[in-house]
């Protein structure tokens, strides 16, 4: 045999096992299992045998049409799973919510997992009654716990009754151009949080558009498992709860966070009977720790608020009793341009019992607030405890910053304007406020004209 023939020979090889592979990433299209994709019947149990099917760097396909679930769909590792554009991942809600309770994807333990490709996960629109707790909350569009090495893109998810995207004790997460649609809070039920991210490390989002009833963002921990290691940025928020949000359970600590070029917005659809009545959102930006851990090092830069009920808020208490453990330190906002607050300044509170525990090392730097509030306001209520808002503690007799329980507090080229001509004070600290720097502050009183920004990216 010549040398040319065999290198032809093992050309084909190559080409033939390169074949084999490419077939075997792409031979799980759902309906080739038998998913109905006309929305008549259940497809759950045939995409989950399509799932079951996949062996390692596999992808599973689920193509244009619309797939109807009675259950939830349990994912493996080494998949990649596409929703096609044009394709509805829809929700039963008299199965997969009130009979099932279970997550429409969900994931436990995984490696090597990424969900993508421009289609629909669908909650149905299910409303459930937050104050009632009749039964336990329904599941989420997306959960996945304890898993590493993960990508979810390029998807649009809507109407579920809890949370839209959910990751638990999970690492290396990229999280990219995301639509979450929910609608506001209607009296106390509706949607709730947007994306989650709870106890989990080396976590990039970018480029999401978030549009629910309750937060928008949210960074959480649970006992044992601190959250660290965070990028997010280039997002639109739209909410009537918190738009941007560390807490409320800040059990393990919390830090190394970065957001920045963050755009946030009132809920185009607010409803009636949300917690504030204007439909704004409650705080654009919440920083607390409140669960005897320790929040700290995290940078918010480049944020435009377009309307909320109040821009900044850092909140520390003690829920958990015993010592105060709690601690809330080393935070910087930078270049946060709010054009309507609607009520509350910027806001810092915490136990009234503070001893030695108090919000630490913050600095504001150029930091723009626009007040549009008439009422005189009165010194806040100290947290007592209890589930932490800022619209619990009455409002505030200051359009500017509102300080209780700070040690070191650094203010650099710092805005603020009573466009609500109220007698408030610019700014109010109580007896418990030590160690600011305040030189930078413009007393300009005149109010600059607004320009309005885009609201999307």
């Amino acid at each position: 045999m010549t040398k040319i023939n065999l290198k032809i020979i093992c050309t084909c090889c190559v080409l033939l096992c390169q074949s084999a592979l490419l077939w075997s990433k792409t031979r799980n299209v759902v309906t080739d299992f038998g998913a109905d994709n006309t929305g008549v019947n259940y497809a759950t149990t045939n995409i989950q045998n399509a799932i079951n099917a996949c062996l390692t760097g596999d992808t599973l396909l689920i193509p244009q049409g619309t797939f109807l679930m009675n259950d939830g769909l349990n994912l493996k590792s080494d998949l990649t799973v596409i929703i096609a554009k044009n394709s509805l991942v829809k929700a039963n809600t008299n199965y997969v919510w009130v009979r099932n309770r279970s997550n429409i994807f969900y994931g436990n333990n995984l490696t090597n997992l990424t969900i993508t490709g421009g289609g629909t996960i669908d909650g149905g629109g299910l409303v459930y009654e937050r104050g009632t707790r009749t039964y336990s909350r329904p599941g989420r569009g997306i959960e996945l716990i304890s898993c590493s090495n993960l990508k979810v893109t390029n998807l649009r998810v809507q109407n579920i009754p809890n949370f839209a995207v959910d990751f638990n004790k999970s690492s290396n997460i990229v999280i990219d151009s995301l639509v979450v649609r929910g609608r506001g809070f209607y009296n106390n039920s509706g949607s709730a949080d947007g994306i989650d991210i709870v106890s989990s490390s080396n976590v990039k989002l970018t480029n999401c558009n978030i549009e629910v009833g309750d937060d928008g963002i949210c960074i959480k921990s649970d006992a044992g498992y601190p959250c660290h290691n965070l990028r997010i940025s280039n997002c639109v928020i739209a909410t009537t709860c918190n738009a941007f949000k560390i807490g409320t359970n800040t059990v393990a600590d919390i830090y190394d966070v970065i957001a920045e070029n963050i755009i946030i917005n009132k809920h185009s659809n607010p409803g009636t009977g949300n917690p504030v009545p204007t439909g704004d959102c409650i705080t654009a930006i919440a920083m607390q720790s409140n669960d005897n851990a320790s929040v700290y090092d995290i940078t918010c830069r480049n944020f435009t608020i377009n309307s909320c009920y109040n821009p900044i808020a850092f909140l520390l208490e003690n829920r958990k009793g015993g010592t105060f453990k709690s601690k809330l330190e080393n935070i910087v906002m930078g270049n946060i341009n709010c054009l309507k607050a609607v009520s509350q300044p910027i806001i810092f509170n915490t136990n009234c019992t503070i001893a030695t525990n108090k919000i630490k090392n913050i600095t504001l730097n150029n930091v723009s607030v626009r007040n549009y509030e008439s009422v005189a306001g009165v010194n806040l209520k100290c947290m007592n405890g209890g589930y932490p808002e800022v619209n619990a503690y009455g409002i505030a007799n200051a359009y500017g910053i509102w300080a209780r329980g700070v040690d070191g507090l650094k203010l650099k080229s710092c805005n603020f304007y009573n466009v609500g001509g109220s007698s408030r004070k610019k700014i109010v600290f109580d007896d418990t406020v030590t160690n600011v720097d305040s030189t930078e502050i413009n007393l300009r009183t005149v109010v600059p004209s607004v320009s309005v920004k885009n609201t999307s990216y």
